[in-house]
Protein backbone atom coordinates (compact mmCIF):
# COMPACT_ATOMS: atom_id res chain seq x y z
CA UNK A 1 0.00 0.00 0.00
CA UNK A 2 2.68 2.22 1.09
CA UNK A 3 5.48 1.49 -1.70
CA UNK A 4 6.07 3.96 -5.02
CA UNK A 5 7.26 2.79 -8.36
CA UNK A 6 9.74 5.35 -9.70
CA UNK A 7 9.88 6.10 -13.36
CA UNK A 8 12.69 7.65 -15.47
CA UNK A 9 11.60 10.35 -17.33
CA UNK A 10 13.83 11.94 -20.08
CA UNK A 11 14.89 15.56 -19.58
CA UNK A 12 16.30 16.22 -23.11
CA UNK A 13 14.87 13.76 -25.76
CA UNK A 14 18.12 15.29 -28.70
CA UNK A 15 20.72 14.60 -25.57
CA UNK A 16 22.14 11.19 -24.72
CA UNK A 17 19.38 8.55 -23.84
CA UNK A 18 22.36 6.41 -21.70
CA UNK A 19 23.55 9.82 -20.03
CA UNK A 20 21.98 9.10 -16.13
CA UNK A 21 22.15 12.76 -15.41
CA UNK A 22 19.52 13.16 -18.55
CA UNK A 23 16.67 11.39 -16.37
CA UNK A 24 14.46 13.07 -13.76
CA UNK A 25 12.50 10.73 -11.46
CA UNK A 26 8.69 10.66 -11.63
CA UNK A 27 7.27 8.94 -7.80
CA UNK A 28 3.85 6.75 -9.10
CA UNK A 29 1.97 6.17 -5.28
CA UNK A 30 -1.17 4.61 -4.96
CA UNK A 31 -4.03 6.65 -3.85
CA UNK A 32 -3.81 5.44 -0.04
CA UNK A 33 -0.22 6.91 0.06
CA UNK A 34 -1.11 10.32 -1.35
CA UNK A 35 -3.96 10.11 1.60
CA UNK A 36 -1.58 9.87 4.24
CA UNK A 37 0.77 12.33 2.56
CA UNK A 38 -2.09 15.01 2.77
CA UNK A 39 -2.81 14.20 6.16
CA UNK A 40 0.58 14.26 7.20
CA UNK A 41 1.60 17.31 5.36
CA UNK A 42 -1.20 19.17 6.89
CA UNK A 43 -0.60 18.52 10.24
CA UNK A 44 3.03 19.31 10.40
CA UNK A 45 3.31 22.36 7.61
CA UNK A 46 2.66 24.53 9.94
CA UNK A 47 6.03 23.60 11.89
CA UNK A 48 7.75 23.53 8.47
CA UNK A 49 9.92 26.47 8.11
CA UNK A 50 11.92 27.38 4.80
CA UNK A 51 14.37 30.06 3.52
CA UNK A 52 12.65 33.60 2.57
CA UNK A 53 15.13 33.42 -0.25
CA UNK A 54 13.19 30.40 -1.77
CA UNK A 55 11.09 30.79 -4.64
CA UNK A 56 10.33 27.27 -5.80
CA UNK A 57 8.60 24.20 -4.55
CA UNK A 58 6.61 27.12 -2.10
CA UNK A 59 2.98 28.13 -1.98
CA UNK A 60 2.24 31.25 -3.58
CA UNK A 61 5.81 31.82 -4.97
CA UNK A 62 7.43 30.68 -8.31
CA UNK A 63 11.15 31.69 -10.03
CA UNK A 64 9.69 34.82 -11.63
CA UNK A 65 9.34 36.24 -8.48
CA UNK A 66 13.16 35.48 -8.09
CA UNK A 67 13.90 36.72 -11.43
CA UNK A 68 12.20 40.21 -10.46
CA UNK A 69 14.11 40.64 -7.08
CA UNK A 70 17.56 39.92 -9.14
CA UNK A 71 15.98 43.06 -11.47
CA UNK A 72 15.16 45.09 -8.98
CA UNK A 73 18.40 44.79 -7.27
CA UNK A 74 20.66 44.99 -10.24
CA UNK A 75 18.69 48.41 -10.87
CA UNK A 76 19.32 49.13 -7.59
CA UNK A 77 22.97 48.67 -7.74
CA UNK A 78 23.00 50.58 -11.00
CA UNK A 79 20.97 53.54 -9.42
CA UNK A 80 23.83 54.02 -6.62
CA UNK A 81 26.65 53.65 -9.00
CA UNK A 82 27.25 50.21 -7.28
CA UNK A 83 29.71 47.29 -8.22
CA UNK A 84 27.81 44.07 -9.04
CA UNK A 85 28.52 40.34 -9.98
CA UNK A 86 26.71 38.17 -11.70
CA UNK A 87 27.51 34.39 -10.41
CA UNK A 88 25.82 31.16 -12.44
CA UNK A 89 26.80 28.13 -10.95
CA UNK A 90 26.40 25.16 -13.53
CA UNK A 91 26.74 21.51 -12.50
CA UNK A 92 30.42 20.03 -12.99
CA UNK A 93 30.42 16.32 -14.74
CA UNK A 94 33.07 14.71 -12.42
CA UNK A 95 35.72 13.42 -14.62
CA UNK A 96 35.76 9.85 -14.92
CA UNK A 97 40.01 9.90 -14.74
Amino acid sequence: MLSVVLVPVIKDKAGKISYKDNYRPIALASVFSKIIEVIILGRTEIYLDTNPNQFGFKKKHGTDQCIYVLKEIIDLYRTLNGVYLYVFLMPVKPSTE
